[in-house]
């Protein structure tokens, strides 16, 4: 068996995934964005205020709980206004339980970059890396697209803080899976 990124075991005429190895330049924008989130991390002001989101990815039913960490929007250093964000989701339902791919667990990590407020409402562009990780039962699928089968993608996202709720709609640029949340400040 070659050692390809994906090797594939074949049984009863069905391809079944055993392991991804290799890396891609999707992977080495993740390592670079791990880079600026510690570098932000490290950063971060110890009176930033935060917010907790419980989300829904429309793609396979996935349920989220996401941490926002915002930083110092008065301060003058780049690296003192820019938040973190971590999230962590399972789905194993809808479009991807259709294709044979089960127990999709997705951790995210990434940056808050703050806009400027509009009516007293707190704007932030998020941008992040995401680790997918697939069931060992998912099956190698033509019919989907061969993006879903890659561990590493990233984020682009919207949140906004209003007096105590939050919001948030984020998708995955790599798979096209959107997600959508609501949450509160803390």
């Amino acid at each position: 068996m070659s050692s390809v990124q994906d090797q594939l075991i074949i049984k009863s005429g069905i391809m079944r995934k055993q392991s991804q190895n290799g890396w891609s330049a999707w992977e080495g924008l993740g390592i670079i964005i791990l880079i600026m989130f510690l570098i932000v991390l490290c950063s971060r002001p110890a009176k930033a205020q935060g917010a907790v989101y419980t989300s829904y990815h429309l793609v396979d039913h996935g349920i989220d709980l996401r941490g926002d960490f915002e930083g110092d929007r008065g301060s003058k250093s780049l690296f003192k206004r820019v938040g973190s964000y971590y999230g962590a989701s399972y789905g194993n339902w809808g479009l991807y339980r259709l294709y044979g791919l089960e127990h999709h667990i997705k951790v995210t990590a990434g940056i808050l970059i703050p806009l400027r407020p509009y009516y007293k409402w707190v704007y932030n562009l998020s941008i992040g890396t995401n680790y997918h990780h697939l069931g060992k039962g998912s099956e190698i699928n033509y019919q989907v697209n061969p993006e879903i089968y890659h561990s590493w993608s990233y984020e682009l996202g919207l949140s906004v803080r209003m007096k105590k709720m939050a919001g948030f709609f984020a998708t995955d640029m790599r798979r096209w899976e959107p997600g959508i949340g609501l949450g509160f400040l803390f």
